[in-house]
């Protein structure tokens, strides 16, 4: 199976899958561990638009998307 490097950018569509794919791995890692008060607040402050914008925005910073040949 070919796995394809594929840059990041602000455009929206890739932002909100890379939102989401934030929030459904931290949540995966560390919520049986975290009170669900906490888990939702973190994800709120720390996964916003705004910080994963300033994030992929960050010339000392590359984010890729890793994806097979049907393009998942």
């Amino acid at each position: 199976m070919k796995i394809t490097p594929e840059l990041v950018t602000t455009d929206p569509a890739s932002m909100k899958v890379l939102q989401q794919l934030a929030w459904e791995t931290f949540k995966a890692t560390f919520d049986a561990n975290t009170p669900p008060d906490e888990m939702a607040a973190f994800l709120k402050e720390y996964y916003t638009t705004e910080s994963m914008e300033a994030e992929l925005t960050d010339p000392n910073t590359a984010t890729y998307f890793f994806k097979n040949e049907g393009g998942k």
